[in-house]
C-alpha cells in the first residue's frame, strides 16, 4: 500500500510521500513511527525538558538525543525502555487499522 493511500495527501504534495524503493518506503514509516513515540513522550512530560536532560537521565550524549529527535537515527527498544525507567511512566503501544 502506497503512503498516498494510507492517508490522504494533497495532489501538490503527492511526491514528496513518493519512494524510489520499498526499503526508503519502509524506513520513511519507521522515522514516522519514531517521531510519535518520541511525540507522546514529550507530551507526557508536564514542563519543556532539554536533550541534554533527557540524555544524563538515559546515561547518553545529548548528540544521540538530538540524532533521534531529528530523525537521524532510528530509537530502539533499549532507549524506550530506558526513557520508561528514568520518567517513570509506560509506553502503552495500540495497533489499529
Amino acid at each position: 500500500m502506497k503512503l498516498t493511500e494510507k492517508y490522504k495527501v494533497n495532489p501538490e504534495f503527492e511526491e514528496l510521500f513518493s519512494f524510489q524503493s520499498e526499503k526508503e518506503e519502509l524506513e520513511h514509516e519507521a522515522k514516522m513511527i519514531m517521531f510519535r513515540i518520541l511525540s507522546s513522550f514529550e507530551k507526557m512530560i508536564d514542563r519543556p525538558i532539554q536533550k541534554k536532560e533527557i540524555a544524563e537521565a538515559i546515561n547518553t550524549s545529548p548528540s544521540y538525543v538530538t540524532q533521534l529527535f531529528n530523525g537521524d537515527k532510528l530509537i530502539n527498544l533499549m532507549t524506550l525502555a530506558k526513557l520508561q525507567k528514568a520518567f517513570d511512566f509506560t509506553f502503552q503501544i495500540e495497533a489499529r487499522k
